[in-house]
């Protein structure tokens, strides 16, 4: 197994434990280039995931696709082994907004430590 095959491995371990929907683009001739491995779904919220090996980077056109992605509020991430654990914090993130925004009984969600408490213990995200 390659070393971004071992990473692709562990993102989709974490994804499925923390109810992401998710696919992986194929690849190929008639496919569109610069395209993320991971084309996600987290509560509502759009993720996409690009996955390296070896501390491998990011082609030009992969970052291209990346900040194009972020310039329409979607979150777009390059993953390699040495950042797994902002991957899990992020996808905590995405899934909790929405939870507090469901739970939310004061209207102030985002800075609500009541909220965001409760809204943590409902999903076992704490």
């Amino acid at each position: 197994m390659t070393p971004e095959a071992k990473v692709k491995a562990k993102i989709k371990r974490l994804l499925k434990a923390m109810g992401v929907w998710f696919f992986m683009p194929v690849a190929g001739r008639y496919a569109k280039k610069g395209i993320p491995d991971f084309i996600c779904c987290a509560n509502g919220n759009f993720l996409a995931i690009e996955a390296k090996g070896n501390g491998g980077r990011a082609t030009d056109l992969q970052l291209y696709v990346i900040d194009e992605i972020k310039k329409h509020n979607g979150t777009a991430l390059v993953i390699d082994e040495t950042n797994l654990a902002h991957l899990e914090r992020t996808v905590a993130n995405l899934v909790a907004v929405k939870l507090y925004e469901e739970v939310c009984r004061c209207g102030e969600y985002e800075t609500c430590n009541v909220c965001i408490e409760q809204s943590r213990r409902i999903r076992g995200i704490v």
